[in-house]
This record gives structure tokens, sequence and C-alpha cells, in this order.
């Protein structure tokens, strides 16, 4: 009996839509982070819903997709087929428009892109183990892309009432991408590292765990927030435009993130870590002060274009620097709790003390304690010798 193999011609295109498929999946993820900060207003108005339900029903997403990370196992492919099911699913839930399912909703959707988001960024870290940073800078890139739509097309088709019909695309699309998985990521696998862990490896790992955390958090509570905080700080003339300040914060996310390998010819990494840090903490606080929508938009666009960095940056360092990159999920978890805990304490704030401008007090105090690990331990962003 002959035995035919695939042609190499063949294999690498389909390698290459391979990647366009990852892509594509996470430009999908990042529109269904930004979504649930988009549609807080909506919710909020429609369910008469009060800020700490509101962002406890948002911190559901973030608590599963946290979740999602923890359970990736050494079979990456498998678990990016199931976060675009359940992420899919999740979307089919939120289209019935029903308030008692949009808590299963959103841990479906939650639980899907953390699935889906972690497998994707190691498999692209096994696949490109030379050139693993401007890869996953790429890969964010389209997930910036995503976020940065969300808030824009949320806008825009609930002026039309077509909400319902963004769902179900939603759905839909994640359906596709699960079906062309099933052929184009057939076979494909990284070159994951099992050695085995030691100490100083763990305490790395923590490092950047409770780093990412934080960022998480703070990236997640702007971009869950600012819409509702632009809307009820806006009057006259700027009310219309309120609703597209998360698509500033995320359009300046996306332009910080391209331009951060050039920056990067210039100076170190532990250098624009700083620097990106104390300018987090600047925007932050400007945001918390903020007293009008221009103010507002200005703090957020400062915002965006300072966390930028930051993501990208860890997850090349936790990564090149770990040993066994196999257990890495619990990294990814714990920077995911930092979003749900982040929104939920800010939501309990903004209706304890009848102010969602206080609440943001949170996220100020979360970027002055990256700037402070950061300047502290310095060490951690050395290159490894080769």
């Amino acid at each position: 009996m002959q035995i035919t193999q695939e042609p190499i011609s063949e294999r690498v295109e389909r390698g290459r839509q391979a990647i366009l498929l990852l892509h594509f999946g996470f430009f999908l993820s990042g529109l269904a982070t930004a979504l649930p900060g988009a549609l807080i207003p909506i919710f909020t108005r429609q369910w008469l819903l009060s800020d700490a339900y509101a962002g406890t029903l948002v911190a559901m997403q973030f608590l599963t997709s946290a979740m999602g990370a923890v359970l990736v196992a050494h079979r990456r492919v498998k678990t990016v087929r199931l976060g675009y099911l359940l992420a899919g699913a999740g979307f089919m839930l939120l289209s019935l428009d029903s308030r008692a399912m949009a808590s299963a909703a959103f841990a479906a959707i939650g639980g899907g892109i953390g699935l889906a988001m972690t497998s994707t960024s190691l498999l692209i870290s096994e696949v490109y183990p030379t050139r693993r940073g401007g890869a996953l800078s790429l890969l964010n890139f389209s997930w910036g892309v995503g976020a940065m739509l969300a808030p824009a097309l949320v806008r825009v088709l609930s002026v039309h009432g077509a909400i319902r019909s963004m769902f179900l695309t939603l759905a839909v699309l994640f359906a596709l991408s699960l079906v062309l998985s099933m052929r184009l990521l057939h076979g494909m696998q990284g070159n994951a590292s099992r050695r085995v862990q030691s100490a100083s490896d763990t305490s790395l790992r923590a490092y950047f765990a409770m780093m990412l955390f934080l960022y998480v958090g703070i990236e997640s509570s702007i971009g869950n927030w600012v819409t509702e905080f632009a809307e009820r700080s806006s009057v006259g003339h700027h009310a219309w435009i309120a609703p597209y300040v998360a698509s500033l914060f995320w359009g300046a996310l996306l332009m910080g993130r391209a331009l951060a390998p050039v920056v990067l010819r210039a100076t170190s990494e532990f250098v624009l870590h700083v620097s990106a840090s104390a300018a987090a903490v600047v925007a932050v606080v400007s945001l918390r002060l903020a007293g009008s929508y221009s103010g507002i938009a200005a703090a957020a666009i400062v915002a965006g274009f300072a966390l930028a960095p930051v993501f990208p940056l860890g997850v090349s360092a936790v990564v090149s620097r770990s040993n066994g990159r196999s257990r890495l999920g619990w990294v990814f978890a714990f920077a995911g709790f930092g979003g749900a805990v982040f929104t939920w304490l800010e939501g309990q704030l903004s209706t304890s003390l009848h102010s969602l401008r206080s609440s943001f007090t949170l996220s100020a105090i979360g970027a002055m304690a990256m700037l402070l690990m950061t300047a502290v331990y310095p060490w951690v962003w050395r290159r490894p010798r080769k």
C-alpha cells in the first residue's frame, strides 16, 4: 500500500492559514473582552441594574476567563477549539436578551476566551521560539483591533436596535472559527519545554503573575467603566460622543502596542516598563480627577498609550525566562483574576460611595503598586543568557 504525504507547499500554506485563524480568534476575543464595558450602560438602563450588580455581571466573565486559563493543558489545539465552542455558546445565550441568562452567558464567554487566548498565546510562543516577542506583539495587535471596535460597534448597532443581531453574528463567527480549526489546526504543535522548574523559576513566575494581575485589573476597570463614567459626566453637545471614549482608550492601547517594538530599539525593557508604569499612574489619577468629557477622553488616551507595552512585555518576559512553559497556565489565570477583582470591587465601591469617580481610586492604587514592583525589582527584566 502506498502512503501519500502532504506536499511541503501545502503544509506551509496550511500553516500560514492556521496562524491567520489564530489571529482572527484573538481579534474576536478582543472584541468579546471589551464588549461588557460598552454594554454596561445599555444593560443598566434596560434591566435597571445598580453599579454593584453590573460590576458583578462583568466580573463573572473575567472570573471564568481566569478559570479557563488554569485549565489549559499541553494539548493547546484542543483547548483553543473548546474555547471557540464555549464563547459561541455564550453569545448565543446573550442573544436571548434575558437578565436571568446573562450570568451564564458571560460565564461561558469568559471561559471560552480564557481557554482560547491562553492556548493561542502559548502556542504562538512555542511555534516562534526565536521571534517570540514580535509574534506575541502581532497577536496582541489583533486583539487590540477587536477591543477598539467593540464600543463603537455597540454604539452604532444600539441606535438601530441591532444588538441582538451582533450577538448572533459573533456566535456564528466563533462557530465558524471552530469548524475551520478542525482542518487548519490539525497536527499543529509547538516545542513546549518540559524541564523541571526550580525555586527561582517559581518566584519569577509569581512576580510576573502579580504584575499582570495589576495590569489586567487596571485595563479592565478602565475599559469596563469609562463609558458609563463619561456618560454620567458629559452634558450638552458632548453627551453624544461619550460612548466612544472606550474606543479612544482601546485605540490608544492598539497604537501603543504597534509603537512598542520601535521604542525597544532605542531603550531596554526595564526602562520602557518603568516609564509606562509611571505614565499609567499619572493617567489613572487624571481620570479620577477629570471633571469634563474632554478631560476624561484625554486621560483615557494617555492611559491606553501608557498601558500598551506592559502586557506584551510581561508575557514575553515570563515565557523567555521560565523553564517548563507548560506550567504557565496559572500565571495567565491569576492575571485574569485581576480583571474580575478590580471590576467587581469598583462596582461595589461606586454603589457604596454613590460615586463611580471615587471607585477609580482602586485603579490608581494598582498603577502605583505596578510602578513600585517594576522599580524595586529591576533585575527580573534582564535578558536571560543564551
